[in-house]
């Protein structure tokens, strides 16, 4: 929508002599029946490339090099800065993780169909460098951001987000959104995946059940808080000597410490509930140290459902996170974001999880109902 508008502001100031006030964005708006947003984005481009110009608290003006131009509308001479190949920035944690790579598969997906590129960046998890890359992608002109945020154990600040709403760049969290900060957002039902896993080593048998996470954050609390309630359904108790939340980042170690302490107590679990996938391998090796037989004695579920479920010496049930879905629906958002299409700032879509079995939970009792 906003090239469009683009254009017909740039063919409308061709013949204007140069220095002539351009009406105020509002005004501009309800001319071309589109929201402020759009008509700010399209200005916004247009003073970029040289066509217009603003001075602070007084206005945006026709620049000397639009008034002189002859090319008919549509066109870029010399003068004016060709138009850019649209982008949009994607900004994971880790591009080597098969759990963030199908996210940005959907993202490309909706993209390619769009003529846009995708710039992907590799956080780390850490806030400094998403900064760093939001900036980035602010003065190379990125046309909207896809952002799975960084989990801080401390304080994190948001002012770079705010950045990219003062330059008037949409943009879209992926699986967390971010306090105090208005944006469409694509989540997981935590809860419903931390019940849905409990419940099925429940109905595999399992009596006796651990949960472990790490870090401490939202997502690994409302699995718990899922753990909780199908214990309760259940009618079992729960052994808080049982319950290992790690605030270390160093998801896999923390299942292999975690799961030795919990597997040596003296009335160990016969379930382990993993906060994804990661913590179970940690747990694999704790238990192989220990002797103990994954899927017979012991019933282990992950959660995220990535490659590494089925390269495990026991293959590994997994609450399945529709990650390429993630990537697609946040894309088609930031697509109407970037067209003007009415929407609410928080629109919020939860997507739910689905359970896929495997070698790690084929039961200690009773089989599953």
């Amino acid at each position: 929508m906003y090239h469009e508008i683009r254009e017909r502001i740039h063919q409308s100031v061709r013949n204007m002599p140069a220095h002539t006030r351009l009406p105020s964005r509002q005004a501009l708006a309800k001319q071309y029946g589109v929201t402020a947003t759009t008509i700010e984005k399209a200005v916004s481009e247009l003073v970029g490339r040289g066509v217009l110009y603003s001075r602070r608290g007084s206005g945006t003006y026709v620049a000397p090099a639009a008034a002189e131009s002859a090319e008919p509308a549509g066109m870029w001479n010399d003068a004016v800065q060709r138009p850019p190949v649209s982008a949009w920035g994607v900004l994971v944690p880790d591009v080597l993780d098969d759990f963030y790579t199908a996210i940005v598969r959907g993202v490309e997906d909706v993209a390619e169909r769009r003529g846009t590129n995708v710039i992907l960046c590799n956080t780390d998890n850490d806030p400094a460098k998403e900064r760093k890359y939001v900036e980035q992608l602010i003065r190379s002109g990125a046309e909207g951001v896809i952002i799975v945020p960084v989990i801080s154990t401390g304080e994190k600040s948001a002012e770079h987000y705010r950045m990219l709403q003062e330059k008037g760049i949409s943009f879209v969290f992926c699986n967390r959104g971010v306090d105090g900060v208005a944006a469409p957002r694509v989540l997981y039902d935590n809860y419903t995946a931390g019940y849905a896993g409990t419940r099925h080593l429940i109905d595999r048998g399992a009596t006796r059940l651990s949960y472990i996470a790490s870090p401490v954050y939202l997502s690994s609390e409302q699995r718990y808080q899922g753990f909780l309630g199908a214990l309760r359904d259940a009618g079992l108790p729960v052994d808080e000597e049982l319950v290992f939340l790690e605030d270390r980042l160093d998801q896999e170690e923390a299942g292999y410490v975690c799961g030795k302490e919990v597997l040596s107590a003296s009335r160990p679990p016969d379930g382990v509930v993993c906060f994804n996938d990661s913590v179970a391998v940690g747990l694999y090796r704790a238990a192989a140290e220990l002797d103990v037989p994954i899927g017979e004695k012991l019933l282990v579920i992950g959660n995220g459902d990535t490659a590494i479920c089925e390269k495990l010496p026991v293959k590994l049930s997994s609450v399945g996170y529709p990650k390429y879905d993630t990537g697609k629906i946040a894309a088609e958002f930031l697509v109407q974001s970037l067209e003007g299409t009415p929407r609410r700032k928080n629109r919020t879509a939860v997507l739910q999880p689905e359970l896929v079995v495997r070698d790690s939970t084929k039961g200690v009792g009773k089989p599953a109902e």
